[in-house]
Order: C-alpha cells, then sequence, then structure tokens
C-alpha cells in the first residue's frame, strides 16, 4: 500500500463527512490528533470529536485526524514502507530517518520548554492546581487525572472549575492552548 493510496482513501473518507474542517495551515499551531484505531472507532469515540473541535475553534490552531487503516491493509502498509496521512491536509506524518525529523524535533521541544512562569497566569495557581494543570495540558481527561492522583472525579471537577478561572480559559482546549503559549510544564529532554 503506497502513501498515494492512503491519500486517496482520505480524500474518499472526508467526501462521505459532514462537518469536518480544513483551514490553510499559515502561521497556526498545527496539531495532528492521533486516533489508535480505524476511523470508524476513533469517530464513534465522543471524546475524540470534541478534542478535534475545541483544538479547531481557535483560529490560531489547525487540528487535523491521524487513524490506522484496518488490520489487513496495516501490514501491508507497514511493508510497503508507506505512512499515515492525514485526513483533511492528506500530509504524510514525519519519520524518525527523515531530514525534517530534526527540524520537527528542535521546534517541539522548543514548543515545550518550561520557562521560569514568572509573568503567566500559572503563578496564581496552588501547587496542586499546577500538578493538575499540567495533566490538563497533557490531554488526561478528569477519570484519567483522578486516578493518576488518587482523588476523586469530584476533586479533580472542583479543580479544574478554580483553574479554568484563574486561567480565565472555558475549555480544556484554551488551557491547552494557553499552557503551550505560556511554555508551562514540564522540560523535554534531548
Amino acid at each position: 500500500m503506497k502513501s498515494s493510496t492512503q491519500r486517496e482513501r482520505a480524500r474518499e473518507v472526508l467526501a462521505k463527512e459532514a462537518g469536518y474542517i480544513r483551514k490553510p495551515h499559515g502561521d497556526r499551531l498545527r496539531v495532528a490528533l492521533a486516533f489508535p484505531n480505524t476511523y470508524w472507532v476513533g469517530m464513534s469515540n465522543l471524546g475524540f470529536q470534541t478534542v478535534y473541535r475545541l483544538f479547531n475553534a481557535h483560529e490560531d490552531v489547525v487540528c487535523e485526524r491521524v487513524f490506522l487503516p484496518p488490520k489487513q491493509e496495516l501490514a501491508e502498509l507497514l511493508a510497503s514502507g508507506a505512512r499515515l496521512v492525514t485526513l483533511e491536509s492528506r500530509n504524510c506524518l514525519v519519520l524518525a530517518d527523515e531530514p525534517a525529523w530534526a527540524t520537527w524535533l528542535r521546534e517541539t521541544r522548543a514548543f515545550l520548554e518550561q520557562p521560569s512562569g514568572a509573568g503567566t497566569p500559572f503563578e496564581e495557581l496552588s501547587p496542586r492546581e499546577c500538578d493538575l494543570a499540567l495533566l490538563i495540558s497533557e490531554g488526561l481527561d478528569n477519570a484519567q487525572i483522578a486516578a493518576r492522583l488518587a482523588i476523586s472525579e469530584k476533586t479533580v471537577r472542583n479543580h479544574v472549575t478554580r483553574i479554568f478561572a484563574k486561567l480565565g480559559v472555558e475549555t480544556r482546549a484554551q488551557a491547552i492552548v494557553l499552557a503551550h503559549r505560556m511554555r508551562f510544564g514540564r522540560t523535554v529532554e534531548p
């Protein structure tokens, strides 16, 4: 299976889909939202659909989706060396052995670096709220955060409400984008 076949399949899928979002990349933050299963399984996941819409609700973010092909085609795809493509732009994902990988890695690390935090809304958060904000910025939902921190989901909801108020955001996507803009989080080690 060739990448051109993947592109054609992506085109066919989008021709049947209502409500997908296509934006020019320009200077926007580009996000590839990958689901570790087929399109049909991924699109039946309300959380996946919600994250896709929330990211794309921001003018300065373009979020595209990536899915695995059916199992019988996946082995052929891997054997042929073809690559997965995003549905919306049908661009291939960059692989670690390609020249563009070093640029991507450098840009990603720069994007994720942690500054001192001075002068950001995050310095208003308590240490516990910072823990939760970091987990939110990693894309965890309330149940995952509750399990990770060994607290109840209700406690997580209460913390999230206070965090959003302090950050001046209304959604998880807004909090994630703000966290990345302010470079809140852990420094990525080489």
